[in-house]
């Protein structure tokens, strides 16, 4: 029920626009809620299709994907609780690991979909 599930939460925001806020998650980029070969039925790309016509359903799919892409990916509430989707990394023990980690965020690639649409 992605499609209900996404009205919902947008709805919710459009009522409670202070009370309400939004954060990105993993699948709300199109690498994900788009990969239909591996969620099937439940990929979010097949359910627009199947709600709406493969034309119609992609048209819906690509608009709240834009949607997604303006999402922050991190909410910061009266600068001491830091949310974000999954949680934040345990820490490294190792510090031969620690050195390499800002190195390894740098180096995710901006296909990864977590990157605004503008760049």
């Amino acid at each position: 029920n992605c499609l209900e599930c996404v009205a919902y939460i947008f709805c919710m925001k459009l009522m409670l626009p202070n009370k309400v806020f939004l954060l990105r998650g993993n699948h709300e980029t199109r690498d994900v809620n788009g990969w239909e070969e591996h969620y099937g039925e439940r990929s979010f790309i097949y359910q627009c299709r199947d709600r709406f016509g493969d034309e119609l359903g992609f048209k819906v799919w690509e608009q709240t994907n834009q949607v997604f892409d303006r999402l922050p990916l991190v909410g910061v509430i009266d600068q001491d609780i830091f949310c974000v989707h999954g949680g934040i990394p345990r820490p490294i023990s190792e510090i031969s690991q620690e050195s390499s980690r800002m190195q390894d965020i740098l180096s995710v690639p901006k296909i990864a979909g977590i990157n605004p649409p503008y760049e």
